[in-house]
């Protein structure tokens, strides 16, 4: 495919180049004869999105359980409707999601489902999006779903899907015994696969985690933290836990818009974890609790709470944030992207250059704070056109969408 007149994001800036890609990578940025795949005239062409903390099973679910605190809202909400999940409402749940992350941009991801995951699996491949999914175990403690949590996560292992890899995920330190922890880290360990965790999003949390081992989690959990590990939050943190994430380089999910909107009231302290040496990274969460699937909006949204924050206009600067949601994803998911480059996978996103993107003075700022997945016309993962002039064309959009709320109004009783 050769892309041909765009203004194309290299890691200089920006510049005016075609691009041409074959077997799924890009081969070459410049001035290309020929005739072009596809015309890029008044676009920019930018990396796409990685998105490092999503629940796709539970995209039917948003706006269930409004204005409720994330405790009240898990075990009187979210946690009863999930149990009357079966393989049918899972399936169309989790293409709605990848359906919706795909128009907006984002190509790749990190999944906890609390079910068997092969139905992410299925859906994930029919969309063509890329990843890791993990069924995320809990056992409360108890020794005997101890094991059978376990068993859960040697089974999701053996699956795999055309773009999506299976990871091990445990839902939290709240809900997971230090023994079922360090178990499933040291089987995500011998696979090389990923392992996430939600880790100090509540106050009501770490000190939980405190007075159960006399440590906040991210000390307790030291041994686990690695390049591997993705830890979704960490908005309740020590100076010293930073530290210590820093050295192990451990892969941070900052989720703003489901921090803010569940009230956990702890904000990521992304500037300390950058400086510390940690991979920090933007998710999305679930739409259950965001509600969208859009990392256009955690971008802006993330860079206003930490200038708020901080009461400092410039703590994190629009082209770290940009990383945050392209490259520092990519490597969290131990994918290779994120960046337009010569060998690089061809997932790109082409946006029209329209009135809210006129002047480029600073590249990185119009992106972070005036673009809008209203601005994608094209999206190619590996390549390959996914979404073209706005339209879904890896599946049927109204199809989806009927079938998921058809699935949803079976179980939201």
């Amino acid at each position: 495919m050769l892309i041909k007149n765009g203004f194309v994001l290299v890691e200089e800036g920006i510049k005016k180049a075609d691009l041409l890609i074959e077997e799924g990578r890009i081969v070459e940025i410049g001035r290309i004869e020929g005739k072009g795949d596809l015309d890029a005239s008044h676009c920019l062409i930018i990396p796409a999105f990685f998105n490092t903390h999503a629940h796709v099973a539970l995209t039917t679910m948003r706006g269930w359980g409004e204005g409720l605190p994330l405790k009240e809202w898990l075990e009187k909400k979210i946690w009863p409707a999930e149990e009357r999940q079966e393989e049918r409402h899972i399936y169309w749940a989790a293409k709605l999601g990848f359906c919706e992350m795909v128009k907006n941009g984002i190509v790749g991801f990190a999944d906890m489902c609390i079910h068997d995951t092969k139905m992410l699996f299925k859906a994930a491949d029919e969309v063509g999006v890329k990843g890791v999914i993990a069924q995320g175990v809990m056992d409360f403690f108890d020794e005997g779903k101890r094991k059978e949590a376990l068993r859960a996560v040697k089974r999701t292992l053996e699956y795999e899907g055309k773009k999506c890899r299976a990871g091990v995920a445990v839902h939290a330190p709240y809900t997971a015994s230090e023994e079922l922890i360090i178990s499933a880290k040291e089987i995500a360990k011998k696979k090389n696969a990923v392992f996430q965790m939600h880790v100090s999003e509540t106050r009501e949390e770490i000190y939980e985690v405190k007075a159960r081992y006399g440590r906040f989690a991210l000390e307790q959990f030291s041994s686990i933290m690695d390049e591997r590990t993705i830890f979704a939050h960490c908005g309740w943190v020590t100076k010293r836990e930073i530290v210590e994430a820093g050295k192990k380089k451990l892969n941070i999910a900052h989720c703003p818009t489901s921090n803010l909107k569940l009230a956990t009231a702890g904000i990521c302290q992304v500037r300390e974890f950058l400086d510390a040496g940690a991979n920090v990274c933007l998710g999305t969460d679930s739409a259950a609790s965001n509600n969208a699937l859009d990392m256009f909006f955690e971008m802006k949204l993330a860079a206003l709470l930490q200038k708020h924050h901080y009461w400092d206009a410039n703590i994190v600067s629009p082209k770290e944030l940009f990383m945050m949601a392209t490259r520092n994803g990519a490597k969290a998911l131990g994918l290779e992207g994120g960046v337009i480059a010569k060998g690089a996978p061809a997932d790109l996103i082409i946006l029209k250059q329209g009135l809210n993107l006129t002047p480029l003075n600073d590249v990185y700022a119009n992106l972070v704070y005036a673009a809008s997945s209203k601005n994608i016309l094209h999206v190619l993962i590996d390549g390959e056109v996914v979404v073209e002039n706005r339209l879904l064309v890896v599946c049927d959009e109204e199809e989806v969408k009927e079938e998921a709320s058809a699935a949803w109004e079976e179980i939201k009783n």
